[in-house]
């Protein structure tokens, strides 16, 4: 019987093709505050179906660096985070293989902390007549922290003065004077606490001279 039919051999060439190594991430969460070299938390991993070693960059290291073989994410050098400043920063992960780069925008979000509060030495001038039981000055203190509540405290070794202890105003206690010719300065510590961590400083009260009048007999 007559055919038609032409039978041969082929080969079929499968060229290899590089794929782009797929980036993927977990949530990534860091302490405000964080010290140089602290891992942030959370997973970054890069998956290349052609085998090929990834290797991991960041286009910005304005506040992290990157492990470039195994993703890990640290905290810069001399870089400060800061919650008070920015909740979250984003980044954009770059995972190359020999020749194809993929990228992976994600948001790091930053723990809030409590901060400490802040008192600096302080000066404040009174005139030797200034009355008791009104404020005559306020101690400055500060805390990052929004919500923060201070309380206030002194130790004043001339039993002269006290304070309000939620606004840091200053009072001479009842009966208490003040004298330039006793005293030209009167100096008393204060300490600023948050509920959990305290900042002290000294503050000077320096008596200003009051001309008095002569008493004529």
């Amino acid at each position: 019987t007559n055919s038609d039919t032409t039978y041969g051999l082929f080969v079929i060439k499968v060229v290899d093709v590089n794929v782009k190594p797929v980036i993927f991430s977990d949530s990534l969460y860091v302490d405000e505050n964080s010290l140089s070299g602290d891992t942030v938390s959370g997973k970054i991993l890069a998956i290349d179906e052609d085998l090929n070693t990834v290797v991991y960059t960041l286009i910005d290291t304005t506040y992290f660096v990157i492990d470039s073989l195994n993703g890990t994410l640290l905290v810069r050098e001399d870089s400060t985070i800061n919650y008070e400043e920015f909740n979250e920063i984003n980044i954009i992960i770059a995972a190359s293989d020999d020749s194809t780069t993929s990228y992976l925008s994600v948001d790091v979000t930053i723990n809030d902390l409590n901060d400490a509060p802040t008192v600096n030495h302080q000066v404040i001038l009174l005139d030797e007549d200034a009355p008791s039981g009104v404020p005559l000055d306020t101690v400055f203190a500060e805390d990052e922290d929004a919500n923060a509540r201070l309380v206030y405290m002194i130790k004043d070794p001339s039993d002269k003065f006290e304070i309000d202890s939620l606004t840091g105003e200053l009072y001479l206690k009842d009966g208490a004077t003040l004298d330039y010719e006793e005293s030209k300065s009167h100096t008393i510590h204060v300490i600023v606490n948050d509920g959990e961590y305290q900042d002290s400083a000294d503050v000077v009260i320096q008596v200003e001279n009051i001309v008095e009048r002569a008493k004529i007999k």
